[in-house]
């Protein structure tokens, strides 16, 4: 069952959303030298903000997926409101702050999950989100499976990162 809030206060919510999210994503912070989940003050902070609808999914009580959405692009210091202002004017975009689904529904219920908080956004706007493109590269191919009939996904830019360190060593 699908459950939309626009506020999660209650402490054991919040906690539990935390350790889902955490147990669901948090591995993929080890893969990748960028971090892949929010740090757990903005998490916190998502949750109490009215400026982010939250989805969550649960089956048999049992907590298998969660979605913020926001269209404040003021919130996320990776979003480039220029570049938005300039290539989309006027249009309504929704950010995905944080999108995770337990790793045995990632198949038509998770997709289904997606599809409803997509169906939502009015007629005229976007979405985006922010990945791995290299620990996690189905996530494009799941959303636009979600999003078909309502929006393409187009990859647009990737983040990546390079390290340098002394020659000779790792």
């Amino acid at each position: 069952m699908i459950h939309r809030d626009s506020k999660i206060l209650d402490r054991e919510d919040r906690e539990e959303l935390w350790a889902f999210y955490q147990a669901t994503l948090g591995p993929l912070n080890e893969l990748s030298p960028l971090a892949q989940t929010l740090d757990k003050r903005r998490f916190m902070s998502w949750l109490s903000s009215s400026r982010a609808m939250k989805y969550t999914l649960r089956e048999d009580g049992l907590l298998i997926g969660l979605l913020i959405v926001s269209s404040d692009l003021r919130h996320d210091p990776l979003i480039s409101r220029p570049y938005f202002e300039k290539h989309y004017p006027g249009k309504r975009i929704f950010h995905c702050p944080a999108i995770a689904i337990h790793p045995d529904w990632r198949d038509g219920r998770g997709i289904k999950f997606l599809a409803n908080a997509f169906a939502e956004m009015p007629k005229g706007s976007m979405a985006l989100f922010f990945h791995s493109e290299g620990e996690n590269p189905l996530v494009p191919k799941f959303a636009s499976v979600a999003a078909r009939g309502r929006f393409t996904v187009n990859k647009c830019d990737a983040i990546a990162c390079c390290i340098c360190t002394e020659e000779g060593t790792k």
